[in-house]
């Protein structure tokens, strides 16, 4: 496993995100992808950039939530 790859399956494993809903107030979450999520997330940040990705992620965690703690 060279370097590159090395590095690569690092950001795999513990893929962080926070998330400010205020200044004050800053959530930090570490989620374990699979690597084909892992590499959509990478083009989303490519493509779009990455605060739009942290806005669909928030979004996405938020739904879960509320139909986790709502059922």
């Amino acid at each position: 496993m060279n370097k590159k790859q090395t590095k690569s399956k690092k950001k795999l494993n513990s893929f962080k995100t926070e998330m400010i809903n205020n200044p004050k107030d800053t959530i930090r979450i570490t989620v374990d992808l699979d690597e084909e999520t892992y590499r959509r997330l990478k083009f989303m940040v490519k493509k779009y950039n990455y605060s739009a990705v942290s806005k669909y992620l928030r979004d996405m965690i938020n739904t879960y939530y509320n139909d986790f703690f709502n059922n």
